[in-house]
């Protein structure tokens, strides 16, 4: 008895031990006091936010995104009502495929032929992805019918995370909204889109371009 009360308590001592170091590793500035600690601590706020694993209802419409389909999904997209397919991908990644299997199912695609997942570096990088963001936008503002929009790249994180979040401000959601919808449309890419991606599509998501 003694000697498996006395391995019971070993137990419990390393499993304190290995909460207090995971704590330490997922989060380690969050105890320096650094300025990584507000960083952190967003992601770590993800977790309470409810995921609903479907498309969401957004400006009357319905936005869903993922991964780069493939033939039998854009056939089950155009069976299912979608309107909208959006891709950003470059040229070299068959994305021109993509969009003849849109079109051949009947429905609009558009296309951001973006092969980097790098946030724009340039004069003119800012003027294509500011074009792209207004027609994503005009989309769900300015269709005569509900849109149902699917928007991927390759994986649907990075490329996909930051134009959907961008959109997501320029539809008018607060950057607390945009964070909980990106999640609820994909925990993912909600997590590892990365920082500079996020800081460029709040940047560029809120800003009302002149008309």
């Amino acid at each position: 008895m003694f000697c498996l009360s006395h391995t019971i308590s070993r137990l419990i001592r390393r499993t304190i031990c290995s909460l207090l170091l995971s704590m330490l590793v997922v989060c380690p500035s969050s105890y320096a006091g650094s300025k990584k600690a507000s960083t952190c601590s967003k992601k770590l706020s993800f977790s309470k936010i409810k995921t609903t694993q479907k498309p969401l209802h957004i400006m009357g419409g319905e936005l869903q995104i993922g991964h780069r389909p493939q033939h039998r999904k854009i056939k089950n997209f155009a069976r299912d009502g979608f309107t909208h397919i959006v891709t950003i991908q470059g040229p070299s990644e068959a994305a021109l495929t993509i969009g003849r299997m849109v079109e051949e199912n009947n429905m609009t695609w558009v296309w951001l032929p973006l092969s980097r997942a790098s946030v724009p570096s340039s004069e003119k990088e800012d003027q294509i992805a500011e074009e792209f963001l207004s027609q994503l936008t005009k989309i769900f503002t300015d269709s005569e019918h509900p849109p149902r929009v699917y928007i991927h790249c390759a994986a649907g994180i990075h490329r996909t995370g930051m134009y959907t979040f961008a959109l997501l401000r320029r539809l008018g959601y607060t950057f607390k909204q945009s964070k909980r919808l990106l999640y609820a449309l994909s925990p993912q890419t909600a997590e590892n889109m990365g920082e500079e991606r996020l800081i460029w599509a709040d940047n560029v998501g809120k800003k009302r371009p002149k008309n």
